[in-house]
């Protein structure tokens, strides 16, 4: 694919998801409760480009608080602040782009975003932006669940496809 029509991509893919967040997310329950824009751009910033996943994480974010005017949860200047923290931890922190840090990305990202909208609902309430204080998502365990295992299976699908992220076996390992 051309360059143009990547970004083109990250950036509907990232517009779609924060449809389902905003449009379908609210009449789900339970095991179905999947958020997908944090994966979305988890995935993007592992195996693609960082810029893909600011593109895709700020189309979603901003469909969510057009739609979501009324509450003070600033959804665009959390997830910028989130992928800026992932991105330095996986500059500095992570030694290897693997299954396994891309889920711990995945549910640092989670928890990121968890503390980060208890911060802007909290102040929002006091402050008097919104009508309710912050409660903790009743669905979040399905969510961290979802957030891993799909950011781990899409991991494991590009690693196949695009045979970047292959470790090769050295033949003087011993057992």
């Amino acid at each position: 694919m051309t360059g143009i029509l990547r970004w083109v991509l990250a950036i509907a893919v990232g517009l779609l998801a924060g449809v389902w967040e905003a449009g379908m997310l609210p009449f789900v329950d339970g095991p179905f409760s999947f958020r997908p824009i944090l994966p979305i751009a988890v995935i993007l910033l592992v195996s693609s480009s960082r810029g893909k996943a600011y593109a895709a994480a700020l189309s979603g974010a901003a469909f969510l608080d057009a739609y979501g005017w009324s509450s003070a949860d600033m959804h665009m200047l959390r997830y910028m602040l989130i992928l800026f923290i992932l991105d330095l931890a996986a500059e500095r922190l992570l030694t290897n782009r693997s299954v396994y840090a891309a889920s711990a990305m995945a549910f640092s990202a989670r928890i990121l975003d968890i503390i980060s909208s208890f911060i802007t609902g909290t102040a929002g309430y006091f402050i008097g932006f919104s009508s309710e204080p912050w409660h903790l998502p009743s669905n979040i365990l399905w969510t961290m669940l979802w957030d891993m295992g799909i950011t781990a299976a899409t991991f494991l699908v590009i690693a196949g496809l695009t045979k970047r992220f292959v470790t090769v076996a050295r033949s003087d390992q011993r057992l």
